[in-house]
């Protein structure tokens, strides 16, 4: 029998069609050497129990040699065969001290122990995923798996790494089971601007759920001007209310449910702009065509709204004065807007104009006098 002996120096020497007496001789690289036959044979026996000498190094190889001599009608024949055994240290493959593990992502690097055989090749082997590595037969190698396919719709998967170490055909193998958890890409959505002090913040699952599979997020409030409020900071979308204006930033933080600490976040500015808050004041009515208007402002520049058939003091002025060139009714709708970047506030007020009669006695002088109590001549026109 011939190739490897793993872990041991002892072989089986086995011989057939054995015609004569024969011998067994042993070779090292071409010199004889004389190993130890064991187990109560020697070597004119064709099957024979041999035991070679200690080696260093990882291996050892022989050649046993059958010399067999025959006579045949007075012929003597000589026949020889020979077989090379090599003997090999059988190593010892070991993933480490905890063969399961657990990471966020699709890569992991792994940490197989080689106290005591180190001097073996290894080689990993992925099951059931595909896989690329950074250096297969490294211990410490880093495998990769496909993220398309592999998760299913359970946002995991538990990978078989099969490590096996190999001397001279002699092999070990070991196993390490690796759960890779889909890593989320949390989006928090597009920063924004607002008029006013609420917003619809919305974000977006990377992790979409399934029937294996439940999303999970949670919004924080990172920083701003003022207080904020989130109506529900564990769904996607929610209100979220400020105490005032300014820019203020939100945090949406997705995980993998069924590994928390496997988690992303991502960070939006939203802009909050005061509406300015205005009053046109009260509607009221003029007797004549010119008055003054009283705006109540909000401090952010303004104006009031063009309107044919009135002349203005200062458009700009919440307090201006204004004529009308007809009167009333209708009344005449003047607006007040006021600006705050992207944001106005306006507001209406209804003036009524009213023609100031004029009063005309019609009654003559001359005809002015009467004798006793009551006159009834009196003429006016208006």
């Amino acid at each position: 029998h011939g190739g490897n002996r793993c872990g041991s120096n002892l072989n089986q020497l086995q011989v057939y069609n054995v015609n004569g007496p024969g011998i067994w001789r042993a070779y090292d690289n071409g010199i004889q050497v004389f190993p130890t036959f064991i187990n109560g044979t020697n070597s004119s026996n064709p099957v024979a129990w041999v035991a070679v000498p200690a080696y260093t190094g990882l291996a050892k190889t022989y050649e046993f040699c059958w010399n067999e001599t025959s006579t045949v009608n007075g012929v003597q024949c000589n026949a020889t065969a020979c077989i090379e055994v090599t003997f090999a240290r059988e190593p010892s493959a070991s993933v480490g001290q905890d063969d399961h593990d657990q990471v966020c992502g699709n890569s992991y690097t792994f940490a197989a122990d080689t106290l005591g055989s180190g001097w073996a090749y290894g080689t990993w082997v992925a099951g059931r995923v595909l896989a690329t590595w950074d250096d297969i037969n490294s211990p410490n190698a880093t495998a990769t798996i496909d993220p398309l396919g592999s998760y299913g719709d359970t946002a995991h998967v538990e990978v078989p790494f099969l490590w096996i170490m190999n001397n001279f055909g002699c092999t070990s193998i070991d196993t390490m089971y690796v759960t890779f958890y889909t890593a989320p890409v949390a989006n928090a959505g597009i920063n924004d601007s607002i008029c006013g002090f609420e917003y619809p913040l919305h974000a977006y699952y990377s992790i979409p759920a399934s029937g294996g599979y439940t999303p999970t997020g949670w919004w924080s409030f990172h920083s701003g001007p003022g207080v904020a409020s989130i109506a529900n900071q564990n769904s996607p979308t929610t209100n979220v209310t400020v105490s005032g204006e300014g820019v203020y930033r939100f945090v949406w933080r997705e995980s993998n449910t069924l590994m928390p600490s496997c988690y992303t976040t991502d960070t939006v500015e939203i802009k909050f702009i005061e509406i300015p808050v205005i009053d046109a004041g009260d509607d009221f009515n003029v007797c004549g065509q010119c008055t003054t208007l009283n705006c109540t402002s909000a401090g952010y520049p303004g104006s009031w709204q063009p309107m044919s058939g009135v002349t203005w003091g200062d458009p700009t002025d919440p307090h201006t004065t204004i004529c009308s060139q007809t009167y009333s009714p209708p009344p005449r709708e003047f607006i007040w807007q006021e600006t705050n970047g992207m944001c106005f506030g306006r507001d209406t007020v209804l003036v009524t104009f009213w023609r100031v009669p004029t009063a005309e006695i019609l009654t003559d002088d001359a005809d002015s006098t009467q004798c006793g109590l009551c006159f009834n001549r009196l003429q006016a026109w208006r």
